[in-house]
């Protein structure tokens, strides 16, 4: 739309996609988070009960804004220009032992559980 102010832009992870017509991204008003959240709710019905518990952001998402972190600064301004993302935590991973099989490979050493080229 021509002359429209720019509105920020919520990015929507693929597994809640469902919620936003498989839309990827929306720009979505509100000059807070919290503002930006109800509006994008009243866009996508649903999508509160997928990233909160109560008032609460659930466990296993964090709010990324600009690309930093928002735990719980939902008050929290948004520029008109800012990308807005869920993010979800990720788990898991290598107990710090070499698995089976594995043993000595030339060029690879173990270091934190990770490959690490020499």
């Amino acid at each position: 739309m021509a002359g429209a102010s720019p509105m920020p832009s919520v990015w929507i992870p693929p597994l809640m996609r469902s919620l936003s017509g498989g839309r990827e991204n929306l720009d979505i008003p509100g000059a807070t988070i919290r503002e930006v959240l109800d509006n994008l709710e009243a866009e996508c019905p649903g999508m509160r009960a997928r990233l909160f518990d109560g008032d609460r952001v659930r466990p296993g998402i964090a709010i990324a804004v600009d690309g930093i972190i928002k735990t719980k600064k939902l008050g929290s301004e948004v520029a008109p220009d800012s990308e807005i993302h869920f993010v979800p935590a990720i788990s898991g991973g290598c107990s710090g032992q070499i698995p089976r099989g594995i043993g000595h490979q030339p060029g690879i050493h173990w270091y934190n559980s990770a490959f690490q080229p020499s």
